[in-house]
């Protein structure tokens, strides 16, 4: 029998014992509401038979106390009881049956499911009960004082206590009042055998079918058990003997056998296998035979894996329509009303096991196209950013789900983009974000890309993914890349997978040029990195800088020009003026948009306008944006350049299209500051020298750094922030500790108050003083809140971590 009917016969046994399955749990739930019907009708039969008699009792308590007292008390009571019984008063609403309908005791009796001669019997008691309502009601006026006067009428006279208790306590009295009983104790007797072989037999029915339904489930499960059995006979088995047989072939072992020779598919590859082997024994002879053995036995076993990977990848649609037949039927099963939570259950887990045996077959095919050579790498341009803001996007809500921080950071190529394969990329970085958060129960998973080195037409990317999870020890490291290998059976127990997802991960680092690395430790984290030479080319910006002489790092420009900056934050107005004045530009400062608009006027007024705005996004009393619209439509014709915090590629875009220029993001570098700039203005002939320290952070120690225990400032990126200036550093981190000490207090009183826009203000400013001075973490934090301000889903989790944040930066600071 061949695969392919070995796999279709499979699929369609499954679908047979699924739908009878189906069919079973129908009539399991079909006789589970039958025995309910039964046991519904008892109760309510039940009630309606014991009010009869309870009623009865009760008239009759009600005359007798009424005539030995005549307290009209029950008088009133023995109305409302008869009342109530005939339909003339709404029924009480603690009543089970009918609670405030105005019915009769009779019409409700009718609308039960009595049987003929059940409905007659508790008539027939109805009937005695109310003869002797007459006889009740003669006592209650004889003791009220009132008689019949033989005409039909009634006169008073004087009350007669005696006679009336004469009436009601004599033994005609009591022996019709015991013949009241007897009809109705029939009827519950008569209603009681019914119902119970009623019960009976719908109890049976479900008994069956619960008999069923195992039947059913253990035939399903023997058929999948019989299934799998059959494709690692059938499939799986061979494939690995032909693997075995091809590494024996090629590690010199040729007096390897191959013993298998079915006439499916898998005994075509066998016999290509064999056959291969017998040409190789048969064209070597003494010494070329070693040699050419050898060269002829690696060349078997590659085109055998070759082989071995292009029919698994051909089969791959063979392999999949029974597995999706199986998640098919799973989910027409559990959309079925008719079905119950318990079986609801079992289809859930069914449908989730075939979906993991999907996702096997599916990494299983996906090693075995780079096996055989099938997987070619793309060479487009693309932007190391975007690569980064796709891997947040996908792998942040896992990460939210179990609290885990995540920080991102891709150093900017300032005029270059990347040439290479960004979808490969992005599926190397996704597998190893993937695994760190799998891996981490609590912490943080950082991911980073770096500068190694720059060359006019290439550069070396160094990437790093970093976690603080359950770490491996130096054994599980070792074995940690090889396929179908996890660290232990219990991370495959606790965690899942198949052990293919780094192994696929290091292939496809190695065919774009990189070797994928792991260092690790038990319970403090591990770290996986790599580095890529990849080709860049030039984008608008390099363009316009080779026309003038290089912005490299080494040397600072000169420009020429008026500049108006338009900031509220006095950290950030302190940076920007050191930053422009030590490249020769003239600064004047706007604390928001509406001033930023009185002195563009008074310049223009006096002949001399600005040559750049640098505008802020977020000001009070008019925002950058507000502030930009009405600029433009005076006629401003100047290059604007917004100033913002908000780095997302929506944010720049939105920007562009309100009419800016152009977007520098806080914190900036040096460089970017240049390379806008340069655009825009005119550069004077003057240049000098940068300190050291505006040369990129040694990040060597960094790499090999430990996990956790770092400084919540960076300082040496703070001072490049502030041009390498040391005194103007440190007051911008006096200033900030100055600023900031009540900054989370506002915050939170602004969300008390339910002022939503002044807490993104103070989120979004903390972000960018963060960032100025060197608070990386700080700045991120106060980003996360920022971001879920703007869309009111900020959480406790979100605040908690920046107020941690924020402490730890005072904290330092009031140390130091």
């Amino acid at each position: 029998m061949t695969i392919k009917k070995l796999i279709f016969i499979s699929g369609i046994i499954l679908a047979i014992a699924v739908s009878a399955l189906i069919f079973s749990l129908n009539v399991v739930t079909r006789s589970e509401e039958a025995i309910q019907e039964a046991h519904e009708i008892r109760a309510l039969s039940l009630l309606l038979a014991d009010e009869l008699m309870e009623s009865s009792r009760s008239l009759t308590d009600l005359s007798r106390k009424f005539a030995a007292t005549t307290n009209e008390k029950y008088a009133t009571e023995y109305s409302d009881v008869a009342a109530i019984r005939s339909g003339e008063k709404p029924r009480p609403v603690s009543r089970d049956i009918a609670p405030g309908l105005t019915i009769s005791l009779y019409d409700l009796m009718k609308e039960a499911e009595y049987t003929q001669i059940e409905l007659n019997l508790l008539y027939w008691g109805r009937y005695l009960s109310d003869k002797l309502i007459d006889l009740e009601v003669e006592a209650m006026n004889a003791a009220r004082g009132i008689f019949p006067d033989g005409h039909g009428g009634f006169e008073n006279g004087p009350p007669d206590r005696d006679r009336a208790l004469n009436l009601l306590f004599s033994d005609a009295y009591n022996e019709q009042l015991a013949l009241i009983a007897e009809p109705i104790t029939k009827a519950k007797s008569l209603l009681d055998e019914r119902l119970d072989e009623a019960v009976s037999k719908a109890q049976l029915e479900y008994t069956r079918s619960r008999t069923l339904v195992w039947s059913v489930v253990v035939l399903l499960i023997a058929i999948s058990s019989l299934t799998i059995f059959m494709i690692w006979d059938k499939i799986v088995k061979p494939v690995l003997q032909c693997t075995a047989f091809a590494k024996a072939v090629a590690e010199g072992r040729l007096d390897e056998r191959l013993d298998y020779d079915s006439g499916n598919e898998i005994g075509s590859l066998a016999d290509s296998l064999k056959f291969m082997l017998e040409s190789l024994l048969e064209r070597i002879t003494l010494k070329e035979q070693a040699e050419e053995a050898q060269r002829l036995a690696a060349e078997a076993a590659r085109s055998a894996s070759r082989m071995k990977s292009t029919f698994l990848a051909n089969m791959s649609h063979e392999i999949r329509t029974p597995m999706n037949g199986i998640i098919g039927f799973a989910e027409l099963a559990m959309d079925e009303k008719s079905v119950s939570a318990k079986t609801r259950d079992f289809l859930v887990k069914i449908k989730s096991s075939a979906e993991s045996l999907l996702n096997i077959i599916n990494d299983i095919l996906d090693i075995s196209k780079i096996e055989a050579g099938k997987v070619e790498l793309e060479k487009t341009p693309f932007n190391m950013s975007d690569v980064f803001s796709f891997c947040e996007t996908v792998s942040s809500p896992k990460a939210e789900e179990k609290s885990i921080r995540m920080h991102f950071y891709a150093e900017p190529l300032t005029g270059r983009k990347l040439m290479g394969d960004p979808t490969r990329l992005r599926q190397v970085l996704l597998n190893l974000i993937s695994n760190a958060v799998k891996f981490t129960s609590n912490g943080i998973v950082k991911v980073k890309a770096i500068v190694e080195a720059s060359e006019e037409n290439t550069v070396n990317l160094y990437f790093e993914v970093r976690d603080s999870g359950v770490g491996m020890t130096e054994e599980q490291v070792r074995r940690v890349f090889e396929p179908f290998t996890q660290a232990d059976s219990s991370i495959t127990r606790k965690y899942g997978g198949t052990g293919l997802g780094l192994a696929i991960t290091k292939n496809i680092v190695e065919l774009m040029g990189g070797d994928l690395k792991v260092e690790s430790m038990p319970g403090v984290g591990s770290k996986f990195s790599f580095t890529l030479r990849l080709e860049t080319i030039a984008v608008e910006i390099e363009e316009a800088l080779e026309d003038s002489e290089s912005l490299a790092l080494a040397d600072k420009p000169h420009f020429t020009g008026e500049i108006l900056v338009c900031e509220d934050n006095a950290i950030n107005q302190e940076v920007i003026i050191e930053h422009l004045s030590r490249i020769g530009l003239n600064v004047t400062i706007a604390e928001n948009g509406q001033v930023g608009l009185e002195k563009i006027r008074a310049s223009q007024e006096a002949g001399q306008p600005y040559d750049l705005v640098l505008m802020d996004i977020h000001m009070p009393v008019m925002d950058g944006l507000d502030a930009t619209e009405k600029l433009l439509s005076s006629g401003w014709d100047r290059p604007i350049v917004a100033l913002t915090a908000n780095v997302m590629t929506n944010d720049r875009e939105s920007y562009l299209k309100h009419g800016m220029s152009d977007c520098l993001s806080k914190p900036f570098t040096t460089r970017e500051l240049w390379g806008c700039l340069a655009k825009y203005l005119s550069r004077s002939s003057g240049t000098e020298t940068v300190a050291a320290q505006f040369s990129p952070a040694n990040r060597g120690n960094e790499n090999g750094g430990a996990i956790c225990g770092e400084l919540s400032i960076d300082r040496e990126l703070g001072l490049q922030q502030a041009a390498g200036n040391q005194a103007l550093y440190e007051r911008l981190l006096k200033s900030f500790a100055t600023d900031n000490a009540r900054s989370f207090d506002q915050l939170s009183e602004a969300l008390r108050r339910g002022d939503l826009e002044q807490a993104h203000q103070l989120a979004h400013t903390l972000k960018g003083v963060a960032g100025m001075i060197g608070a990386k973490k700080l700045s991120e934090a106060a980003f996360e809140v920022e971001k879920r301000l703007k869309d009111d889903l900020c959480d406790e989790a979100y605040l908690a971590s920046l107020h941690l944040e924020l402490t730890a930066v005072l904290s330092e600071l009031t140390l130091n």
